[in-house]
């Protein structure tokens, strides 16, 4: 007896057959690729544990990552450190030789001012290293240098630190001090500086503002003035008084005097355990801060650089 279908039952029997190849395609793709599903549809029931999953490795890969990248820049820090501490060290051994088994004469002054400014233009160099777009000495203004002296010269150093009158901030506050005021802040004049002398032997003088300006000035800190007639320079605040109106600096301006007899001791030039004496007559002017001596040639024995 044979059976003869019906179009509805063709259809049936179509749908699964299609069905059943489909759950074998299924099966295959899951064996080859060794995974239950392809998607999260496939996985509706576990979903939400498996995304969980995954985001967690991703942040601990962030983290390992961020971490690799610390440990780089914290062992440049310890090479640039090591790197400052033997420039120090170096340094200072010159110093204590030029100081007790050299000459010092001029050739070994001019020596050893230059090895000092090339030793602190290493030292800017090494505290201004730069990782990935951070200067790593920078604190939190990592895209601001960690050290800027503004300077490429050791003529334009001397000229700008004498290291008596003016010398680099030592203190944390007064490096870090970066201000400008150009005028009275409360009535916005502009006649707002008065410059006077502290006293005849200490060696400050004073500049009084209109207002309290300088409150946020720190003693130590590295002070440029311009726009002055005559008092324009950089100076080293001693101290801020009154306030914030008047700031003290350090000064070493002469005291106009006539030809006077004095007394001149200096270092000798043949023995450096040595000390010569003169005594010339000189005069002293202010305006240009020189010592004059009255006769030909009386200052000539003393080298550049004596003290």
């Amino acid at each position: 007896m044979t059976r003869i279908s019906t179009a509805a039952a063709n259809a049936i029997l179509m749908d699964q057959i299609f069905r059943t190849q489909k759950r074998v395609l299924e099966r295959e793709i899951q064996v080859s690729s060794e995974k239950k599903s392809q998607d999260y549809e496939g996985l509706a029931a576990d979903s939400r544990r498996l995304v969980n999953l995954e985001n967690e490795r991703n942040m601990l890969t962030h983290y390992i990552h961020n971490n690799d990248q610390v440990d780089v820049r914290l062992k440049v820090i310890e090479t640039c450190l090591d790197g400052v501490r033997k420039v120090v060290n170096d340094f200072k051994n010159e110093v204590l030789t030029f100081s007790t088994n050299e000459m010092r004469n001029k050739e070994r002054v001019e020596y050893i001012q230059k090895r000092a400014f090339e030793n602190l233009k290493q030292m800017d160099f090494l505290l201004n290293t730069e990782v990935e777009g951070r200067y790593l000495f920078a604190g939190s203004r990592l895209e601001q240098k960690a050290v800027d002296f503004n300077i490429s010269t050791l003529s334009s150093f001397q000229t700008t630190y004498d290291g008596a009158r003016v010398y680099v901030p030592t203190t944390r506050d007064g490096q870090l001090e970066n201000l400008s005021v150009n005028q009275n802040m409360t009535t916005e004049a502009k006649n707002w500086l008065a410059f006077s002398r502290v006293d005849g032997t200490s060696g400050l003088s004073s500049v009084t503002s209109t207002s309290g300006e300088f409150a946020n000035i720190t003693a130590g800190a590295t002070i440029t003035i311009s726009g002055t007639t005559t008092n324009d320079g950089t100076y080293t605040v001693s101290a801020v008084r009154e306030s914030g109106t008047i700031i003290d600096i350090a000064t070493t301006q002469l005291t106009d005097e006539s030809t006077n007899p004095v007394s001149i001791s200096y270092n000798d030039q043949v023995s450096p355990y040595a000390t010569k004496k003169i005594i010339p007559t000189v005069s002293f002017t202010q305006s240009s801060n020189t010592i004059t001596a009255s006769q030909s040639g009386a200052l000539s024995s003393i080298a550049v650089g004596s003290a």
